[in-house]
């Protein structure tokens, strides 16, 4: 079943690749990520998983804990 919700996922996000999100647009991507773990694994788990905006993180950048 999370098979499933990821291939949504894909095919409402497409190809974004190599595209600079604005911050009310990754904003929203993780909030669409959380209710889709929330209803596919437990609302717990969506709550509690760490989301990295690869465009953003580096390993100067990113602090455990913080992102």
């Amino acid at each position: 079943m999370f098979q499933q919700y990821c291939d949504r996922l894909r095919a409402c996000v497409g190809d974004w690749q190599f595209k600079v999100a604005t911050s009310a647009q990754a904003q929203e991507a993780h909030e669409d990520i959380r209710k889709i773990l929330s209803k596919a694994v437990s609302p717990t788990v969506a709550e509690n998983t760490i989301i990295i905006y690869r465009g953003s993180v580096t390993a100067a950048s990113f602090v455990h804990g913080k992102h």
